[in-house]
């Protein structure tokens, strides 16, 4: 009898139900956000808010350390630079139909952890995502959020976006949502050459969860580092996609029941290296193509491959 595949999904759910246990969970800043030196509003003055006219006014206005009371937060929150933002357990942010729930957009040096982010269902409207990285932004570190119904996506990372790492965040859709269970892209658009050399982005200890279809994430241009993720949605039908000019290295995850683990789509990627990953039930392609990028960063991972019987 294998128990390996339960002890790994065991210790993602110890981890993701602790999520709210504490303001600052001791999880350190890894990957692509460490290589853009993000520190968010370390160093500026600290803040605790109750209510959402508040907490959009300092998000907004940036050079702050943001903490967030328990509650209901409704409203598209846009967030400044140089700012962090801590929700304390059972801090909610909801998405309002035709925006985000929290936008990141042109700016840098953004940590934004604790919250969960509950969208209005998928519909697909405008590219209105739960959680939106767009316009430039630069130096984000996303870090345990509970993300789902995104009205688009997720949580998309798109048009020049950089030095991104996005860790420990659970994503999933309810039956609130019916048509558009497309999670997390980055890069939106084959046409958009302005993204070559940008899109870095991290997405470490990551769980895709039930009601999610694709995009875990779906790819273009980036340089993208998919390491020590949970996949276990039983609806899926591709998890890890290389589009247009892709640059993936798709390492240490595990793949529990989920179809076309690998999708390799067009073959129009840049590479597509494929490592020490898990693969229990699955079905579809679990191999890549070619060497994708070195990281310029170091990050421990948690060695997957080994079967326990």
């Amino acid at each position: 009898m294998r128990t390996f595949s339960t002890r790994i999904i065991l210790f993602m759910l110890i981890a993701f139900n602790g999520l709210f246990a504490a303001v600052s969970p001791d999880f350190p800043i890894a990957g692509w956000a460490v290589s853009g030196n993000t520190t968010g509003g370390a160093g500026y003055g600290e803040v605790t808010v109750d209510n959402t006219s508040d907490l959009k006014s300092y998000a907004k206005a940036g050079n702050k350390v943001i903490y967030v009371k328990p509650g209901t937060y409704a409203g598209q929150i846009d967030v400044g630079s140089n700012v962090t933002l801590y929700g304390y357990p059972g801090a909610i942010i909801t998405q309002p139909h035709g925006q985000s729930a929290i936008k990141v957009s042109g700016v840098s040096n953004v940590i934004i952890r604790n919250f969960i982010v509950k969208g209005i269902g998928a519909v697909d409207i405008d590219a209105n995502d739960c959680v939106q990285i767009n316009s430039g932004a630069s130096k984000i570190w996303i870090d345990h959020l509970d993300v789902y119904d995104g009205q688009d996506g997720n949580l998309d990372v798109v048009n020049a976006s950089d030095y991104v790492t996005i860790s420990w965040t659970k994503f999933s859709y309810t039956s609130a949502s019916s048509d558009h269970q497309y999670s997390n892209l980055i890069g939106n658009s084959d046409s958009k050459t302005t993204d070559e050399g940008h899109l870095r982005v991290t997405m470490h200890h990551n769980w895709w969860a039930d009601g999610v279809k694709e995009r875990m994430p779906r790819v273009r241009f980036g340089r993208v580092h998919v390491a020590n993720n949970l996949f276990d949605s039983k609806t899926s039908s591709t998890c890890v996609r290389a589009g247009y000019k892709a640059d993936l290295r798709v390492e240490n995850n595990v793949f529990i029941g989920v179809k076309k683990p690998i999708d390799l789509y067009e073959g129009d990627y840049t590479a597509v290296s494929v490592s020490g990953n898990y693969f229990e039930g699955t079905t579809g392609n679990t191999s890549g193509n070619k060497t994708a990028f070195t990281p310029s960063y170091s990050m421990p991972l948690t060695d997957v491959s080994n079967k326990a019987k």
